[in-house]
């Protein structure tokens, strides 16, 4: 599990002060009754999975087909092979119930929507492509109607073609913006598919040929006519197989088919329930003319028109994969069972009051966990099995909100702690907590920064940090007033600092 340490880590909690840090996590010790079995028994329970998690290959084919009415149209099957149970997490509650309704209601919602919005985005870089193919014609029109005025003019031939080159450069400046357009956009998806001629070509992986069996389920063959036969070219990729770049093989039963979406053969098969809980959130922009979910497979089929530009489903797959979870608890994420000896870890022993220091051979015997990502309702649920007066965070914005103030000073000073202890760096508690009570003696979480020193009341003290002639001049502009009651006033002025023996003044006593 990652996370931030050394001068990031102290930037992020000193200098930046921010709400969300890169690696938030929190920790938990187990009840003394509990077995380092309880702990992996309660940290699988608490791990998020994913449907990526489940995955152990992606097939994509494509078949290009003509509909009765004859339109042409491009086939999308996608076939995933699922790990088998033994390979999930041991005390898991995840059934295969559970992974078959996520896979066949939200991961295809969400496998839609990445295909409409990358369609979408297709969409935005080939009117990019429109216009440069404008300009070049523009460009093409206005060379031939110079080329016509040069051959009817005499004795101006050469500002005629100093006038051509003018015109000429200024359209290939155009041109050249349009490509820098173009590239930028593509550079933002990571989208690379080549020319228009090779629509079909650009998975990442291929194996095999594409409509291997013959027949496609869910399709009709159709009549042979000559106008199905325009776009016959299919692919079929493997994510997990490398393969080349060769030209992919197409069965010829596969380029004369009619589809019938409404009566395919693989929706006949699903279930009344499945259509139900498929067809229940089903949007106009859907594509998906067969789902199935049994045993360690999915297929799930997309049908496309021809017109639109060729997708790397393979690719969308992947990353929809990660962002649909089958079971997770909130904001955790990873979990994993540590001992109390981690620095993470705060454990003071049954009596918590003493804040006696438990020996580091006790300690590694007491289980703990440690979850990316912070939810302290999830540990509260646990009290039975976690002792959840130790319940510990590295981010010390949900401290503050959720234990106060003074719980998050002691986050403050425990971690910038930590971020010294790993340079074998010892500070003086005095410093840390000098620090600490600037920074959240407002009942709030301020970084200690000019920023952050702003809210001071003293004027003095703002000019003795950073841009004094800026704390001045608006010091000035408002009318502020210096009481001289810091320590930083003081000092500026060469006045003692009323603290320790400064708060009093010393008389000599005089006998006259």
């Amino acid at each position: 599990m990652n996370v931030t340490l050394g001068i990031p880590r102290l930037q992020e909690i000193v200098v930046a002060a921010s709400n969300k840090i890169k690696t938030p996590f929190m920790t938990c010790p187990l009840r003394l009754d509990k077995s380092k079995e309880d702990a992996e028994r309660l940290a699988d329970k608490m791990k998020e999975i994913t449907v990526a998690d489940i995955i152990e290959r992606i097939k994509v084919s494509v078949v290009s087909i003509t509909e009765k009415e004859g339109r042409n149209c491009r086939i999308y099957k996608l076939t995933m092979k699922l790990h088998k149970p033994i390979h999930y997490p041991k005390y898991t509650d995840v059934t295969l119930e559970d992974w078959e309704d996520t896979l066949r209601v939200g991961f295809v919602r969400g496998l839609e929507d990445a295909i409409q919005n990358h369609i979408v985005l297709l969409g935005k870089i080939s009117g990019i492509k429109d216009y440069k193919d404008k300009l070049n014609s523009s460009n093409g029109v206005k060379n031939d109607h110079s080329n016509e005025s040069e051959s009817n003019r005499n004795g101006q031939a050469n500002d005629d073609d100093d006038g051509d080159v003018d015109d000429t450069e200024d359209a290939e400046d155009l041109g050249f913006d349009a490509q820098k357009s173009k590239q930028q956009a593509m550079d933002e998806v990571e989208y690379e598919d080549g020319s228009e001629e090779e629509t079909h070509d650009g998975e990442d992986d291929e194996d095999g040929k594409g409509g291997e069996d013959g027949n496609f389920e869910g399709v009709e063959h159709g009549k042979d006519e000559e106008d199905g036969k325009g776009d016959g070219d299919g692919d079929d990729s493997d994510i997990e197989v490398n393969g080349d770049d060769s030209d992919i093989e197409v069965n010829d039963n596969d380029k004369n088919v009619a589809l019938d979406a409404n009566n395919s053969q693989g929706l006949e098969e699903t279930s009344k329930s499945e259509k139900r809980k498929s067809e229940a959130d089903f949007k106009k922009t859907d594509r998906r003319i067969y789902v199935k979910a049994r045993g360690m497979s999915f297929e799930i089929h997309f049908k496309f028109p021809a017109v639109e530009p060729h997708i790397l489903l393979a690719q969308i797959a992947q990353r929809t994969a990660k962002k649909v979870c089958i079971q997770n608890f909130g904001k955790v994420g990873q979990c994993k069972v540590i001992t109390c000896k981690e620095d993470g870890v705060m454990y003071y022993g049954e009596n918590d009051g003493k804040r006696d220091d438990i020996p580091s051979s006790v300690k590694i015997e007491i289980p703990a966990l440690q979850t990316s990502g912070v939810h302290f309702k999830t540990f509260w649920e646990m009290q039975d099995d976690l002792n959840v007066r130790y319940v510990y965070s590295n981010s010390v914005h949900d401290i503050l909100n959720t234990y106060g103030v003074e719980a998050a000073k002691e986050i403050i000073i425990r971690e910038v702690k930590h971020v010294f202890k790993s340079y074998a760096i010892t500070v003086n508690i005095r410093h840390l907590m000098l620090i600490a009570d600037f920074m959240t003696h407002t009942g709030g979480y301020r970084p200690l920064t000019r920023k952050g020193i702003a809210d001071s009341t003293s004027p003095l003290v703002k000019m003795s940090f950073e841009t004094a002639s800026n704390f001045i001049v608006e010091a000035a502009y408002h009318g502020q007033v210096d009481t001289l009651e810091t320590p930083s006033s003081r000092i500026c002025l060469g006045l003692p600092v009323k603290m320790g023996t400064g708060c009093h003044d010393l008389m000599q006593k005089l006998e006259i």
